[in-house]
């Protein structure tokens, strides 16, 4: 049985991609970068992290001040983002009732998600945690601690093939959706555990881990 379903939250729970894109822009003509438009962001999706950050040519060392002032902008933009699901509410209480823990680990700050839950009504979340970019296993394996879980008792649910890998790293399941960042194909090559193409596939999914 699952009993803590964590998600990631831009692209997996909340629809993002103009949002940042916009707030991209605004960070690259203050700083002399190349603009992107969604034919771009379109491109970027078969890529990994890595290799989309070499693209954009943006030095490595420059992204964690860049990031963190693009988050401060986007609390400004994070209000327009919608729900993945039209019945994002209904289905998170259903996972809260079916497993018991429910929460998000995301690069996004807690502020920018506390915005976007208090829009869509959401108040089921037991935990929203910030963690930078490769990461994320540590914050999972915290949640496991607090909470007493084992390994099996967690699944991850996220957009990117960093998320499969953070889970792996923290020794968890991994749900990938493919309506987010990366394409299936390249989600697929990093071997999730389950792929779901539409958000009335993740309970199902999380049934179906529970009971293997």
């Amino acid at each position: 049985m699952i009993k803590c379903v964590i998600f990631d939250f831009d692209g997996t729970l909340a629809d993002t991609a103009r949002q940042i894109m916009s707030v991209y822009n605004i960070i690259a003509e203050k700083y002399g970068y190349e603009p992107r438009d969604m034919d771009d962001f379109h491109l970027l999706k078969q890529m990994n992290i890595s290799t989309a950050m070499q693209l954009v040519d943006i030095p490595i060392r420059k992204m964690p001040s860049l990031i963190k002032e693009g988050q401060k902008i986007f609390r400004d933009y994070v209000s327009e983002s919608e729900a993945f699901a039209e019945n994002l509410r209904e289905s998170l209480e259903k996972i809260k009732q079916l497993c018991g823990i429910v929460g998000i680990i995301s690069s996004n700050t807690k502020k920018n998600i506390k915005i976007f839950l208090e829009k869509a009504e959401i108040d089921c979340m037991d935990f929203i945690i910030s963690s930078p970019l490769f990461s994320k296993e540590t914050k999972i394996k915290k949640i496991m601690d607090k909470h007493d879980l084992l390994p099996r008792d967690v699944i991850y649910i996220g957009d990117e093939t960093r998320d499969i890998d953070s889970a792996k790293k923290a020794g968890v399941r991994s749900i990938a959706v493919t309506w987010g960042w990366n394409g299936r194909d390249l989600l697929r090559r990093h071997d999730p555990e389950y792929i779901v193409d539409t958000f009335e596939e993740i309970i199902p999914t999380i049934v179906l881990a529970g009971n293997e």
